[in-house]
């Protein structure tokens, strides 16, 4: 998919299969530079969207994949860069698919709590990931998922 962007006037114009490159304030209004070389004008401050593509590409090359899917340790570490991990709907774990924000949220708390420990602060993180926990905000084990964790 490709990024798109919409005008606000007396409606909302949706203008497909454009990347816009940036946004510039010109009196009276915005300039918007797009990437086939065109320009776009707006009397209004436009509403940037990024479509459906997503925000992983930026750091895409830090992350191994298979099958296309991202290859992460069991703390949703990066298995190609140390120290960098993935939170949010691109997670996944073999059959688990985090792709819902009331999934990949019971997954902070992992990240946070693998993070705490390599700082020193293992004692503090597990009286954190324990109230996680309780809440119903912590998920480690994922036999829950089953073979087929789809959305």
């Amino acid at each position: 998919t490709r990024d798109k962007f919409a005008e606000y006037k007396s409606n909302i114009r949706v203008v497909a299969n454009t990347r816009v490159l940036s946004v510039s304030k010109e009196k009276p209004g915005y300039k918007i530079h797009l990437e086939n070389g065109k320009f776009g004008t707006s009397e209004t401050r436009p509403i940037l969207a990024t479509g459906f593509t997503s925000s992983l590409r930026m750091v895409d090359p830090l992350f191994e994949k298979e099958d296309g899917h991202v290859l992460l340790t069991e703390d949703d570490e990066s298995t190609k860069t140390p120290g960098l991990f993935l939170a949010g709907p691109q997670v996944r774990h073999g059959g688990a698919v985090f792709c819902f924000i009331y999934k990949y949220r019971q997954r902070f708390a992992v990240v946070a709590e693998t993070i705490a420990h390599r700082l020193g602060k293992g004692e503090k993180a597990d009286e954190v990931a324990e109230q996680y926990r309780r809440m119903n905000f912590y998920l480690r084990d994922l036999s829950c998922c089953g073979d087929e964790c789809a959305c």
